[in-house]
């Protein structure tokens, strides 16, 4: 995959990667949309603000006044780059994630999100094994249900590289379908936002458990990104999930060239996969990255069809803007469009501000607004606080 200034930027770490996602706080928004007292409701509403405003001031100003004391560095302490040792062969790096909303309509919550641990093992130059295991939906509180905790283990991914040469890697394993822009950095450390656009998680399958091969090479000052991959077998052994049974497989290009004082950056993707009903069906898209004047700006266009009915079933899209207002804080903007298979389409709008006071520590809070509301894009104020190394 082509690595722009705009896929860095945000964390400033080349090996941490996130999911922003609210699959806790749905499972509460559907379980208790309709109940609750209405006075009882807004003074819980009013303590989950002012527990949101603690965890932020509480989070952030502090860390900011030592950003600058000096520390003991744990075996080899790379910034935010994650811990090296064993003579550089081993590396080590995690986030944790804690996430809070106050929704116009939906319940207010403040959750523990996600607790990451990554690790990546070179016992040659050209042989590297690497995992991410996720411990997700681990505490939820919210203004309706209350207390809610049912974490679970995850094996985001699990895969072996082996560079033969040439600009040619092998992949083997469970890895991030290398669809577009947003899905290969959606760790929480490396997005501008608290949640993914619609047409980035509905579109197609978020992993790919099989084999890819990747080509990358530079002509001309160009550089040019070729990826193709597909399925081994239909699902990870270690685990089940609803990407099971499942064949897919795929191919992104990708070119990049600096334009005078921007950088710019293009996607084409295609792929085909199974769907529930045994029917094949063709995903298209393309992306657009551009650095220029301190802005990075991103785009995806995405379609997903049925030989079955020969008309696209979903479309989407987005674009988004993040423009630095002081060397630690940007200002964040996104439109987005999804037009699912069913239940109508809806038109989104982002506001939003990405601060990292310090080097391990990023706070983010988005205005969400929305034509048509779904349980993944509510209207309302979402905020993240990230720790990682």
């Amino acid at each position: 995959m082509l690595v722009s200034r705009a896929a860095t930027a945000p964390a400033g770490v080349a090996a941490l990667v996130t999911r922003a996602s609210a699959t806790g706080p749905e499972r509460v928004r559907a379980s208790t949309r309709d109940g609750g007292d209405g006075a009882g409701r807004a003074r819980v509403r009013a303590h989950v603000a002012t527990a949101l405003i603690a965890i932020l001031l509480a989070t952030a100003w502090p860390w900011r006044a030592r950003a600058e004391d000096a520390r003991q560095p744990l075996l080899e302490d790379f910034g935010a780059d994650g811990i090296r040792t064993l003579d550089g062969t081993f590396w080590l790096g995690g986030d944790v994630t804690m996430v809070g909303a106050l929704l116009e309509k939906g319940p207010s919550f403040i959750e523990l999100d996600d607790i990451n641990l990554l690790m990546r093992y070179e016992p040659h130059p050209r042989l590297a094994f690497f995992s991410e295991t996720r411990l997700e939906d681990t505490l939820t509180i919210a203004d309706i249900g209350g207390v809610d905790s049912s974490p679970d283990v995850a094996i985001e991914r699990l895969y072996a590289d082996w560079l033969v040469g040439s600009g040619v890697t092998f992949r083997v394993g469970k890895f991030l379908t290398p669809f577009g822009l947003w899905n290969v950095i959606r760790r929480a450390p490396l997005t501008w936002t608290v949640e993914r656009p619609l047409v980035t998680e509905e579109t197609f399958p978020e992993h790919t458990t099989g084999v890819s091969a990747l080509y990358q090479t530079t002509v001309n000052a160009w550089s040019l990104d070729a990826i193709a991959y597909g399925p081994a077998q239909d699902e990870l052994p270690l685990r089940k999930s609803d990407e099971d049974r499942r064949l897919f497989g795929g191919g992104r290009i990708a070119i990049a060239h600096a334009v005078g004082p921007a950088f710019v950056a293009l996607g084409l993707n295609g792929a085909a996969g199974e769907r529930a009903t045994d029917r094949t069906r063709g995903m298209y898209g393309a992306d657009l990255e551009l650095s220029v004047a301190g802005h990075q700006v991103m785009a995806e266009l995405a379609s997903a069809q049925s030989t079955g009915r020969g008309e696209a079933d979903l479309w989407g899209l987005y674009v988004q803007d993040a423009m630095p207002l002081v060397p630690t804080l940007y200002g964040v903007v996104r439109y987005e469009h999804f037009t699912p298979m069913q239940g109508g389409a809806t038109d989104g709008g982002l506001l939003g501000l990405w601060w990292r006071p310090w080097r391990h520590l990023i706070v983010k809070a988005n205005y969400q607004f929305a034509t048509k509301e779904r349980d993944d894009l509510q209207r309302g104020l979402l905020t993240s606080v990230v720790l990682f190394f």
